[in-house]
């Protein structure tokens, strides 16, 4: 791991809270953060961004707006947002919340999408499949994978960025199989 990786990579992780952000890491080439929140959250703006966003709702109702369309949200749904795709989010029946966000940078997003699936996994992010509804059983298996990734980021052991891309990497096998 560089100088560079050490320095730039913030680690944050706070016990549940029915407030606010509970875990957060940020690296070069990644950032998770898993947030709880239990007013109402609208945001103001639809925004975009370069990175690759997957966001996975745990808990609560969500409206996803991306470019023209509108998807409800609920428990177990995974929203796949490309690069530069304008979007937000807004409350739907209930204003609480719990969800996990994952943003990846473009060029690691992009070589992923050329190594695995044989090129189609960017399929993901596209219009007819933006969105994944998880059955109990796969919210159980992606549930644990954000467990492992959490504990990594924790742990911080040797290595360990390598091992939350790889479990990312897993996750995202995962979605496209389902």
């Amino acid at each position: 791991m560089s100088e560079k990786q050490k320095v730039s990579d913030t680690v944050t992780v706070l016990p549940p809270s029915p407030y606010g952000i509970c875990f957060d890491l940020k690296t070069d080439r990644f950032q998770l953060e898993e947030t709880t929140r239990s007013g109402s959250f609208d945001m103001k703006y639809r925004h975009y961004h370069s990175t690759y966003e997957i966001y996975y709702l745990l808990e609560g109702n969500r409206y996803h707006f991306i470019d023209r369309n509108i998807f409800f949200v609920q428990p177990g749904s995974l929203v796949f947002i490309a690069k530069n795709r304008i979007h937000k989010t807004s409350p739907a029946e209930q204003h609480f919340h719990h969800r996990f966000l994952i943003e990846i940078e473009e060029a690691v997003m992009e070589h992923w999408f050329d190594e695995m699936a044989d090129g189609r996994l960017s399929t993901l992010f596209t219009d007819e499949m933006s969105i994944l509804t998880l059955t109990a059983s796969e919210q159980t298996i992606l549930n644990a994978k954000l467990n492992e990734i959490k504990e990594e980021a924790k742990a911080q052991k040797e290595l360990y960025q390598e091992m939350i891309e790889y479990l990312l990497r897993e996750m995202l096998l995962f979605s496209f199989r389902i």
